[in-house]
């Protein structure tokens, strides 16, 4: 049941990331995108086509394993809030820092629309994760 769960759990992750991807570059930023053609493959090679969705689902997989891993020490009470807990913490160790280094080093215009994606993307991302497994990782009180 855990490993249907763990998939489940990644599943909803890479979806969500494509979902929040699509919405905010295609639909908030659609320009952004364009003027950074330079640094990104076209939306039309396989790459992009195939490559993306399946990272996305891989991304989804380890950080479900992750989680299950780190979560009596996640800082919450309930499985919701160590979801949110667990984004707010993965966007600001990885993509945050990431994101603005790559600012600060590169000629890349400000990423706003890739800090959204990224924040939105990942914190409702492992809240999915979170809504999956639900309580079936606490441990059992021993009687």
């Amino acid at each position: 049941m855990k490993v249907l769960r763990w998939f489940l759990a990644g599943l909803a992750f890479g979806v969500i990331a494509q979902i929040v991807g699509g919405i905010v570059y295609m639909g908030i930023f659609p320009h952004w995108y364009e003027s950074c053609r330079q640094l990104f493959r076209p939306m039309d090679h396989p790459y992009f086509m195939i490559g993306l969705p399946l990272m996305n689902l891989v991304q989804g997989l380890l950080l479900a394993i992750v989680y299950a891993v780190l979560y009596n020490g996640i800082p919450a009470k309930t499985p919701v809030l160590k979801g949110i807990v667990f984004g707010l913490l993965l966007w600001l160790v990885g993509p945050l820092t990431g994101m603005l280094t790559d600012f600060c080093v590169t000629t890349m215009r400000f990423p706003l629309p890739c800090l959204i994606y990224t924040f939105v993307g990942t914190v409702v991302g492992c809240l999915s994760i979170a809504v999956i497994w639900g309580k079936s990782l606490e441990k059992k009180a021993e009687g």
